[in-house]
């Protein structure tokens, strides 16, 4: 009985008072908001609480192992880096290429690779994977460490293979031209 004549009073004073009529409309629209929720999510089977959707990956890169020429001409340096996950094989031998060519991020090999062999095409047939180079040339005093070209090739050849199983030969070529040297010292006239 206590709780019906509790009522009658507060509908006596939702009737006198506009402010008190106000806060009781506000709670009741409220309360029928989060009801209408509630049994929206009990209907889709949804958790009460999954009201924003799942934080987006920020980070969409993965790590690559890549092999550097070393100094001394005969090994390889063995480091990683990221790469975007959205490049295709093609994108991604190129960049391996342009690495390979900066050198290494902890040590001083950038005078292996005397050039800057920009990547002109990447592309992949059956399991071998040609790469089409610019047409670099040396000027004579710039110096050339002897096994620096092939360790080059090796280095290249070694990261496309540990990155992509499924190609067994790597092939270079220059402007199109098969077997030709990508660094060769040539006098230029000036």
């Amino acid at each position: 009985m206590k709780i019906v004549l509790k009522i009658k009073e507060y509908r006596k004073l939702i009737r006198r008072d506009s402010r008190e009529r106000n806060r009781f409309l506000l709670l009741a629209v409220s309360l029928m908001l989060i009801l209408n929720y509630s049994l929206y999510c009990l209907h889709v089977d949804k958790n009460i609480f999954d009201i924003f959707p799942a934080f987006p990956v920020l980070d969409k890169r993965v790590e690559i192992s890549i092999y550097l020429p070393n100094v001394d001409g005969e090994t390889l340096l063995s480091e990683t880096r990221l790469v975007d996950s959205s490049f295709t094989p093609e994108k991604t031998i190129a960049f391996l290429v342009s690495e390979t060519v900066t050198g290494s991020q902890y040590e001083n090999t950038r005078i292996v690779v005397p050039i800057e062999c920009k990547v002109r095409m990447v592309w992949i047939y059956d399991s071998i994977c040609y790469i089409d180079t610019r047409l670099e040339t040396l000027k004579p005093e710039t110096p050339v460490l002897p096994g620096s070209e092939q360790n080059f090739k090796n280095a290249v050849e070694k990261s496309v293979k540990e990155n992509f199983p499924n190609i067994t030969k790597v092939e270079f070529l220059q402007n199109g031209l098969y077997n030709r040297n990508l660094w060769t010292p040539v006098a230029i006239n000036e």
